[in-house]
């Protein structure tokens, strides 16, 4: 049994497996050279499939207790931005972005700083260097370029959550679109009857789980859905208990 927490870029995901995603499975598994089901084992070098939460949760809604979406995409985000063509403009970005990185201009010019900026000096320098592989953009690009047709859907097509305890974490500070994308993160709770929407003041996407005061909060979040789900008390008031 397990919490799945979602947060990202663009596509805002969560538990990272080489997994199946139903009629994506094919498609992505050659995408990412990934095989296997979750927990299963990779192929020789590998990436990580970072499936979408609502994804894993509804292919195996017997291993989960309940979910929190930290910052998390709308599944129909892409189609609120018309500049982004459907999620499309963004792919390409990133394809180019892994075309730099191949370079060595995104380690150079320390592109992404901002993705960990705040976080511990061992973290931050596996961030600095993740984010320095041209794989990572390149797989973060494939999955963008495939939402509209696959991803998006299949989201939107997933089983209800009913009750299943939910936390919904948002920030206030969006660099661009922040009243589309605050209109969409308040759609979010209504996934679930047993749900709790908490905006954390002053963080951003990144620094929302990469500075200690806002992390802490995104601790204590995971902390309350857990503790809803073990004890069957509601989750807005073992929320409010734990602020």
């Amino acid at each position: 049994m397990e919490i799945t927490t979602g947060a990202g870029n663009g596509i805002r995901s969560g538990v990272s497996y080489c997994g199946e995603l139903e009629d994506d499975a094919p498609a992505l598994r050659h995408r990412t050279g990934c095989s296997g089901r979750a927990g299963g084992d990779a192929g020789p070098g590998a990436l990580p499939l970072r499936l979408v939460v609502r994804a894993f949760t509804n292919l195996y809604p017997d291993e989960v207790v309940g979910m929190v979406l930290v910052d998390a995409s709308h599944p129909d985000q892409w189609a609120h931005i018309p500049a982004s063509r459907d999620g499309k403009f963004n792919g390409n970005a990133n394809l180019v972005t892994a075309f730099l990185a191949r370079l060595g201009v995104v380690r150079f010019f320390h592109l992404e700083s901002a993705s960990y900026a705040g976080l511990p000096e061992r973290q931050a320098t596996e961030m600095e260097a993740i984010l320095a592989k041209p794989e990572s953009w390149r797989n973060s690009g494939q999955v963008l370029l495939i939402w509209n047709d696959r991803s998006r859907p299949q989201i939107n097509q997933a089983r209800s959550l009913d009750d299943l305890p939910l936390a919904v974490l948002s920030v206030t500070e969006q660099p661009i679109y922040g009243d589309v994308l605050t209109s969409l993160q308040n759609d979010l709770p209504t996934l679930s009857s047993n749900s709790v929407h908490y905006t954390e003041v002053g963080a951003t996407h990144e620094t929302l789980v990469s500075e200690r005061k806002h992390a802490l909060v995104v601790a204590r979040t995971i902390q309350s859905v857990l503790e809803a789900a073990r004890t069957g008390r509601f989750l807005s008031e073992v929320f409010s208990a734990g602020q």
